[in-house]
């Protein structure tokens, strides 16, 4: 839902961007983030994207 409801032109591609969407999410690790200081968003998105490089 979260993916449609930001795709700005979702309503133009219809049942292709739906499929290609899918796709984009099934092969990609999914994460619902909230944070409350920036420094410990800056500090959670480093460590994933250092868990990532390896």
């Amino acid at each position: 839902m979260f993916l449609a409801q930001n795709a700005f032109n979702y309503s133009h591609l219809g049942a292709d961007g739906f499929r290609v969407g899918t796709t984009l999410i099934d092969h990609a690790h999914c994460y619902d983030f909230r944070y409350s200081a920036l420094s410990e968003a800056v500090t959670a998105f480093d460590r994933l994207a250092e868990r990532r490089a390896v």
